[in-house]
Parts: structure tokens; C-alpha cells; sequence
């Protein structure tokens, strides 16, 4: 069986002498070892170290797989000296420790449930992009899986700091293996734990990171149902709550504006006020409504286990900003362009071309990554200062009087709001200022989650602690960390992003009762 395992990995080299040298190998401790090590059972040892001992930790399957090929050849390149240092090395760090390295017998040994353990590693990256079931190769002993193939990794004393340094053992494709793993590490242990409790942001896998100085309150749920479910906090209060609610009842809100306050306005009951002029208030009502009802839904949904979705959902909430913010310049441009027709069509078709691109944009993977946040700020506010083109077009055929005159409404009532939401929104304010814990802010880009390998190695302690490292003020207090004044309570409500969400429904209110003030002094008063 350890032939055929090996010889099925290795197939794919293309370097003959490595090849011819990596078979002989394999061939001599195969001989020696006879049905032990395909049994996963020990194997006596070869020059120093005993491949078998690593090769019997992987089954069929996951000597097939990209990666592994490239830990087992990279520990096949070694000295035999270098080998035997590093299993003894190994061994003396966790004696007796099931499935890991023991210097007593120079060889490894592991139990019986460890088998699978490494395809199920690998599974998870199938089961976040494909469905919401788990294949078979989970098991009950679901944290042991995050931790196998770091075994394999911590074997290596001085590991590669990117794929590219072992290109000649590795695979064309090997770093899309190294991305897929980096990224969704931990996954299986970070399900287990959601089924009974919320997380704190160490424990999530990278994919799911987002805001650093947010710590307790993450969802991990593989059920929709109970994920619906936390609006209400059926599962406890989680740091999404506020956030859902504050859009929700926004939303609701624009609702009662649509069919209530609106209809009863003198703008709609005007005769002197056109038609068109009436439905574009309506439009913009709806894409109200659609940004605040997307953001509540993406809040909602954002702790689901499967990364695919959860990317998906996040494009929803982006797309309902663009058409917000698109909505938002046209009514404006109606207003100012409205006596000036090829004038106006020009510019609301260049607001709808823009607004098309922007929702094609937010679909893009790149668009979600933490480190764009300054680009979606940016491109946000890029295209809401389309607007002011009508202005200055507005502004040249009649005088500066007039059209500032009928636009000041929006920033009396609309503009303001947004521009405070955005502060909150791209500075982490109040949540950066907590002192209950010390707050890692380094996030890996995205290239770093692609090739750095040193992540899960080097720097495991920083990205993945079994718990928060306490503030010094906390240590020093043990009251400091439940105190007001430590900010703990950002976690739940009164974070930058409940902030942002607060201001982001005056600014729409606003700019609601803005448009009614510049159609009436448009064509009413």
C-alpha cells in the first residue's frame, strides 16, 4: 500500500534523477517495512529516519494531494542528519502524543481515528465552496483535524517562507493547495465550536476576519435556520445584533415613508409638480429600502460556515450601496438638468453606465478583501460626488445663487450624515481605543494568505490564540476588563460599524425630505 501511495504521489515530477532517487527510497523502506507501515502501523528506519514513519501518516488520498507531495519531498531533501534532528527534536517536544514523532523508537506512530484526519483537512475546502454538508471524512475528533497537517508542518525545523522556494519539488499548481489551506484553516474546529457557543476572532479561520479590534460575539453556523434564528438572538447576543437592527428598523422605516408619508406629501399631490419627478422619489425610495434590507440580510447571514455564500452575501450588501448612492445622483441631476433634456439624459445614463460598473465591481472577490477598505471607501464616495457635475453644469447656465440655492437642502439634510458615517466606518472609532485586550492589527493580505507559509508556523500564536491576550490594565486589574471605560461592550453595540449604519439612515431619511424641499422650490414655489 505505501508503494502504490508513494508511487501515486510522485508521478507527477518531472525531475528523473529526484524521481529515480525518491523511488529508491521508497522502495528500500517498503522492503523493510513490509505490510506495517500500510497498515499505518511503525516502520523500522532508513538511514537515520524512517520515511515510512512520515509516509504512513498519509494515506492514499493525501500523498495524492498537491501539497502533501510537497511537505514529504521537502522532507526528503534533508540530510539524513537534518532528519534525524528533527525527529528527535519533535519527539521530545510532545512525548507520548498521539500521531506525532516518538524519539524513543526513531519513528512515528498515530491512532487509528488519525487515518482521515488529513483528507478531512482538505475536504473542508470542497465542502465551504460547494454545499453546506460536511463529506465523510469529518469525525467526531473534528479539532484533531486542524491540527494534522501541522504536524507535518512543524516538522519542517526551518520551513520554506513561500511555495516558490521549493518550485522544483513542487507542483505548477501547489500555492492554489497553499492558499486554499492558510485560508480556511481551523475551519473544522471553528464549526465544532459554533454549534454550542460564539467565537472569539482567533478562533475563526482567516476568510471570516474582518475587523480586528472586534473580539467576542462570531457566529459560525453551517444551519441558514439558525442563522435567521439570531436575529432575535435565539442563540445569544452576538456582536452582528445591533447592526441587524439598526438596518432593519431603518428599512421598515423607508417602508412607511413609501406608502404613507410620501403619498400624503404636497409633492405627490401636486399638479404642477411632473410626473417623472413624482416616480423618482419612489425609485429612490426602493433603492433605499434595497440597501438597508441588503445590509440586514448580509449581517445576517454573515456567520455562515460556507465561504463561497458568505462572499456572496457580501457582494448583495456593496450592491445595495452602489444602488443607493446611484439612486441618490440621479435625483439630483433630475432636479438641477430637468430644463436641459439631452443635458439630462446624458448625465443619468452616465450615473446608471457608472452604477451598472459599480455593481459588477462589488462582485469581485478582490472588492471584499479586508485590505480594500480604503478602495470601497473611496470608490463610494467617487462615485456619489458624480452629482456635483450637475451642479457646476447647473451652476454655468444660470448663476451660482440659484443652484445653490436649490441643492443646499441635500447638505443640510443628507450629505453631512454620510460623511460622519464614513468617518466611523474607515477608522475603527471607538473600537481601536479598547483596553480589555491587546488587539493584533496586522491582517494578512491576500497575497500573504496565498504562499506565506510562516503564518501557520512561525506566527501561529499570533493569528490562531487559544484565547485573547488580556490588556496589561487587565492584568493588572482584574475589573479594568469589565469596566465601561474598557470598551468591552464595542463587541456588542456602539461599534464604528453600528455607527456607520446609524448615520447611514439619517443620511437616507435626509436626503428623502432633501428632495422633497428641492422639488418644491423647483416647481412649486
Amino acid at each position: 500500500m505505501l508503494m502504490a501511495a508513494a508511487q501515486k504521489g510522485y508521478n507527477s515530477y518531472s525531475n528523473g534523477n529526484r524521481l529515480r532517487r525518491l523511488k529508491r527510497k521508497v522502495v528500500g523502506v517498503g522492503e523493510a517495512g513490509g505490510s506495517g507501515g500500510g497498515s499505518g502501523g511503525a516502520g523500522p528506519e532508513a538511514g537515520g529516519y524512517s520515511l515510512l514513519s512520515s509516509a504512513s501518516r498519509l494515506s492514499a488520498a493525501a500523498v495524492n494531494n498537491r501539497y502533501s507531495q510537497y511537505v514529504l519531498s521537502t522532507l526528503l531533501r534533508r540530510k539524513p542528519a537534518q532528519r534525524a534532528a528533527v525527529e528527535r527534536r519533535a519527539g521530545e517536544r510532545v512525548p507520548g502524543s498521539p500521531g506525532r514523532v516518538h524519539a524513543k523508537h526513531g519513528h512515528l506512530h498515530k491512532q487509528d481515528a488519525e487515518v482521515g484526519d488529513l483528507n478531512s483537512m482538505y475536504s473542508d475546502s470542497n465542502t465551504l465552496v460547494n454545499s453546506a454538508q460536511h463529506n465523510a471524512y469529518a469525525s467526531s475528533s473534528s479539532a484533531a483535524s486542524s491540527v494534522i497537517f501541522e504536524d507535518e508542518l512543524t516538522l519542517l525545523d526551518s520551513p520554506p517562507a513561500t511555495i516558490e522556494e521549493v518550485a522544483e519539488v513542487a507542483l505548477p499548481t501547489a500555492s492554489a493547495d497553499v492558499k486554499n489551506y492558510i485560508k480556511t484553516f481551523n475551519h473544522s474546529t471553528a464549526r465544532e465550536l459554533g454549534k454550542s457557543q460564539h467565537l472569539h476572532y482567533y478562533q475563526l479561520p482567516f476568510a471570516w476576519r474582518e475587523n480586528p479590534f472586534i473580539i467576542n460575539g462570531y457566529r459560525f453556523y453551517s444551519s441558514h435556520k439558525r442563522s435567521f434564528l439570531s436575529i432575535v438572538n435565539w442563540y445569544g447576543w452576538h456582536n452582528e445584533t445591533s447592526n441587524i437592527w439598526t438596518h432593519l428598523l431603518g428599512g421598515l422605516y423607508l417602508i412607511f415613508l413609501a406608502m404613507v408619508d410620501y403619498p400624503k406629501s404636497a409633492i405627490w399631490n401636486s399638479d404642477q409638480v411632473p410626473f417623472p419627478a413624482k416616480l423618482i422619489v419612489f425609485v429612490f425610495l426602493l433603492a433605499g429600502m434595497k440597501c438597508l434590507f441588503a445590509s440586514m440580510f448580509w449581517h445576517t447571514f454573515n456567520g455562515t460556515s460556507i465561504l463561497n455564500l458568505r462572499s456572496r452575501f457580501a457582494c448583495v450588501d456593496y450592491s445595495g450601496i452602489t444602488l443607493l448612492i446611484t439612486a441618490s445622483i440621479m435625483t439630483t441631476e433630475f432636479v438641477t438638468m430637468y430644463d436641459y433634456k439631452f443635458s439630462l439624459y446624458l448625465y443619468m445614463s452616465i450615473s446608471s453606465v457608472l452604477g451598472l460598473f459599480g455593481v459588477f465591481m462589488n462582485w469581485s472577490p478582490k472588492f471584499d478583501r479586508p485590505e480594500a477598505r480604503p478602495l470601497r471607501i473611496k470608490f463610494f464616495i467617487l462615485l456619489a460626488l458624480m452629482g456635483c457635475l450637475s451642479f457646476l453644469h447647473l451652476t454655468l447656465r444660470t448663476s451660482w445663487k440659484f443652484s445653490a440655492s436649490l441643492v443646499v437642502p441635500v447638505t443640510k439634510k443628507s450629505l453631512g450624515w454620510y460623511l460622519i458615517g464614513v468617518f466611523f466606518y474607515g477608522s475603527f472609532i471607538p473600537e481601536r481605543f479598547r483596553t480589555d485586550y491587546i488587539v493584533d492589527k496586522s491582517i494578512p493580505t491576500e497575497t500573504e494568505l496565498s504562499s506565506d507559509l510562516t503564518i501557520l508556523t512561525r506566527h501561529k500564536h499570533i493569528h490562531f490564540r487559544p484565547s485573547p491576550t488580556k490588556h496589561p490594565k487587565s492584568v493588572k486589574c482584574c475589573c479594568h476588563a469589565h469596566s465601561f471605560k474598557s470598551l468591552w461592550w464595542v463587541d456588542y453595540f456602539g461599534a464604528s460599524h453600528t455607527i456607520w449604519h446609524f448615520f447611514v439612515v439619517l443620511g437616507v431619511i435626509g436626503h428623502y425630505h432633501a428632495i422633497l424641499d428641492m422639488f418644491a422650490k423647483r416647481w412649486i414655489v
